[in-house]
Parts: structure tokens; C-alpha cells; sequence
């Protein structure tokens, strides 16, 4: 797969890039704190293209994050994919969102933990090291209080520098350090979508197909909110 198109729309910026040959031809961020990813995702999709100098034609695979994230964000992401993957008879390379953040931290010496805002004073999270070069995830994904994750990190004695947006929420980060971990810088704290593509690239060369644009599915770690709150005024357990 020569030519890679990322893209990532998850959480509370918007990301895409141009990946070839194993080479960043383009990329643009910008921050999305209202989430409205459906007015800019494609006119940045376009922007990189041109300054790749690269037509659409010339995409050999889609990248995207799958999630989780914002319900809505997913979801937005997910739909462009798939048109253009429909479109371009071309398949989807699928980023879990949360190893695109902890592939933006290099630090061999500590674990790294991506934290994404899930709300209800919850966060989207996992743990990663990287050894011998590649990232590799250790434990499940999971949506937890911040509290559990700290615990969790006590109890087997291991030191983090956590990252994402799920750092900025009141009171975290003061919690973090107090529990004797680090803080990534704030430039790594959003999905960029280089590390989408970067990592894209890897799991393609690993023997990882990519899914066909009907095949695509993202994944939330919980169901939506209006669909927890009306089980919570039906009394069904979330």
C-alpha cells in the first residue's frame, strides 16, 4: 500500500494527512472543541491532496480511526471513509483511536497512557509500551473512572505519562501528578492524523487486510448517551 489517505474526527480536533511510500507528504490539525467535524473533515481531506500533489485516484487505502470517541465524531469519520472507499474501489485500513494518541508519545522509559474524555467522570483509555521500536498495547481497552486507572497503576508499581484530551478535564491532571506520573506535552494530546497513517502503514505490512468500505464497523466501548439515559428512566442497568 504506497498511498495512504488518514483521516481522524474521534474526539475534539479534526485530522488528515497523506502518507506515501512511507513518507508525510501532508497534514493539517485543528482543533474542533464543538465537534462539528462534518463542516471541515473534506475541504481537509482536499487540502492535503493538493499540497501532496496527489489525485484521488492515486489513493491506494483509506485510514481511520475507529474508535472510541465521540459518538458523533466516529460516526462522521466512519461515513467519509466509507463513501470514499465505495468510491475509489479501495479498502479501509482501521486505527483504533486510542493507540493513534499513544503513538504520538515516545518514551521507551515509561508506559503510556491516552486518556479521551468519555464523561460522567470517565475516560477512554489503555495502556502501551513500546518495545523494540513498535508500539504494542498492553491490558483491554477500557471506559473507567480516572480514579480505577491511577489504582490500577499503583498496584502494579508502574510510572505513566499520560496523554489525550482527557488530561484538560477539572481536577485530572492535578491527580496525575500527585499520583507520581508525567504529563505529555500538549501538542500530543489530540489524534494526529500522521500517527493514524504511520500506524496503518505498520498493520499493512504486518499482514493486516484492509476491511472493505461495507466491512468497516468503529466500536464505542458504551452505548450512546440518549440510549443510557432512557435505560436509566426505564431502570434498566447501563
Amino acid at each position: 500500500m504506497n498511498t495512504i489517505l488518514a483521516m481522524d474526527t474521534s474526539g475534539a480536533s479534526s485530522s488528515a494527512a497523506v502518507l506515501r511510500g512511507g513518507n508525510l507528504l501532508a497534514e493539517t490539525t485543528a482543533a474542533n472543541p464543538r465537534k462539528q467535524h462534518c463542516e471541515g473533515l473534506m475541504p481537509m481531506l482536499d487540502t492535503c491532496l493538493n499540497m501532496a500533489q496527489i489525485q484521488p485516484r492515486d489513493i491506494d487505502v483509506i485510514a481511520c480511526t475507529s474508535g472510541p470517541g465521540s459518538f458523533t465524531g466516529i460516526r462522521i469519520g466512519a461515513a467519509a471513509a466509507k463513501g470514499l472507499a465505495h468510491a475509489l474501489n479501495i479498502g479501509i485500513a482501521a486505527v483504533p483511536t486510542l493507540d493513534a494518541l499513544a503513538y504520538n508519545v515516545l518514551d521507551a522509559s515509561l508506559r503510556i497512557v491516552p486518556v479521551m474524555d468519555a464523561r460522567r467522570g470517565q475516560v477512554y483509555t489503555a495502556a502501551y509500551v513500546w518495545e523494540g521500536g513498535l508500539l504494542r498495547r498492553v491490558g483491554e481497552y477500557e471506559c473507567v473512572l480516572l480514579a480505577q486507572v491511577l489504582s490500577g497503576l499503583g498496584e502494579s508499581g508502574a510510572v505513566a505519562v499520560f496523554t489525550g484530551d482527557g488530561v484538560g478535564v477539572p481536577d485530572n491532571a492535578a491527580a496525575i501528578l500527585a499520583a507520581g506520573h508525567t504529563i505529555a506535552p500538549a501538542n500530543t494530546r489530540y489524534v494526529r492524523a500522521s500517527s493514524v497513517a504511520y500506524l496503518a502503514l505498520h498493520r499493512l505490512a504486518g499482514g493486516h487486510e484492509p476491511a472493505g468500505y461495507n466491512d468497516f464497523t468503529p466500536f464505542y466501548l458504551r452505548k450512546p448517551q440518549a440510549q443510557r439515559e432512557l435505560e436509566e428512566k426505564q431502570g434498566v442497568p447501563t
